[in-house]
């Protein structure tokens, strides 16, 4: 079978003159079944032509700002690095992909730039000009979800859930309050997979190891012998308690129902009430949290040793006061969507299953 060809924009460093290529790209691409092509740094309409006429598709990669310009705004100070060679060039490359009706795909910098170029408007700056809880910069690897999507009203995304036939259904995860509205109001039946349970207990496992990767990495100490506190003892918890202890890791885990406390104690784990937390925190250095409610307050952080490490693994806003671990002297980690950012591969074929199997259970019933 013959291999798509995807054109891939370069990423250019302007103080060292010399263009570059972060990895994950290429091998995205090739672990999708395509062959990679980098592109040079041109701004000629006919050899750009005879390129693409070679590509399969493009991909529009990160890099400097999307100059102002481009959506009929002045540069600001708070505008960062500019690369007008880019904007000129890839300005090219989506007419003469359009032209074509190519696909095209824009990554950071890339859906930025198509949404300019297409006739929409950025912040500059989203700290000073947007304001909000999320943090829109990350370090690397970049392989790690960060916030949630909102479908709203009046958008292609949400026509295309209008225009399914009442009585269908449609599955998706984590779904907004403004998804199911829709769903609702066009007589769509609209599922969670990441409701169901098994898909839960499928997920605790890279979860698990995830952490265990953020602990041996963060931590100067062997989790042989270390003593860590466990809140919470769901899915997670279960599943990333027995893996600490088959480590060598003394492992107790406080939990609100006796049962949950029973299990951990069956696993050899040791177990507290959860409301117990402010009296053993002085015992620990390292905790992690998986309960999605404020366990870790100002006031069991404060008891904690000095300069302790907390993970948590809670959905947002999750279990930690943050900025009390801050001033505290505690280092602190939200370890979000780990499944996707360790084990994409398992976490995918975890959804694809869970899905398959809800598929199948509808079938039968019907």
């Amino acid at each position: 079978m013959k291999k798509p060809i995807i054109g891939v924009t370069p990423l250019f460093d302007q103080e060292r003159d010399s263009y570059w290529m972060l990895p994950g790209y290429l091998e995205g691409l090739e672990q999708a079944g395509a062959i990679p092509v980098v592109l040079p740094l041109s701004e000629e309409s006919d050899d750009l032509t005879q390129l693409i006429s070679l590509c399969d598709g493009l991909l529009f990669t990160g890099g400097q700002d999307v100059s102002p310009a481009l959506y009929g705004e002045t540069p600001k100070g708070t505008c960062g690095e500019i690369c007008s060679a880019r904007d000129r060039m890839e300005q090219v490359l989506l007419h003469l992909a359009l032209e074509r009706d190519l696909p095209v795909l824009g990554i950071c910098r890339g859906i930025q730039f198509l949404n300019a170029a297409l006739g929409g408007t950025l912040y500059q700056d989203l700290p000073t000009e947007h304001p909000s809880q999320t943090q829109h910069h990350m370090t690397p690897p970049y392989d790690r979800a960060v916030h949630t999507v909102t479908l709203q009203p009046n958008t292609p995304l949400a026509e295309l859930l209008r225009a399914a036939k009442p009585g269908a259904v449609a599955l998706g995860g984590r779904l907004s309050v403004q998804a199911k509205t829709i769903a609702q109001e066009a007589g769509v039946e609209l599922v969670d997979y990441y409701a169901r349970p098994e898909l839960a207990i499928y997920n605790a496992i890279p979860t698990a190891e995830g952490c265990i990767g953020i602990l041996m990495k963060e931590r100067s100490r062997t989790l042989w012998g270390s003593s860590i506190l466990l809140t919470g003892f769901g899915p997670v918890g279960q599943a990333l308690g027995v893996r600490l202890a088959a480590l060598g890791a003394q492992v107790t885990a406080a939990a609100r129902r006796p049962a949950q406390r029973a299990l951990a104690e069956s696993f050899g784990l040791r177990s507290v009430p959860i409301d117990r937390l402010g009296q053993i925190a002085p015992a620990f250095d390292t905790v992690v949290n998986t309960v999605p409610a404020p366990v870790l307050s100002e006031a069991v952080l404060a008891r904690l040793r000095p300069q302790s490490f907390i993970v948590d693994l809670a959905s947002r806003p999750g279990g930690t006061d943050f900025d009390a671990a801050r001033r505290l002297g505690h280092r602190a980690i939200h370890a979000l969507s780990l499944p996707a950012a360790c084990a994409p591969e398992t976490a995918g074929e975890a959804v694809a299953r869970t899905v398959c199997d809800m598929i199948g259970q509808r079938e039968e019933a019907s």
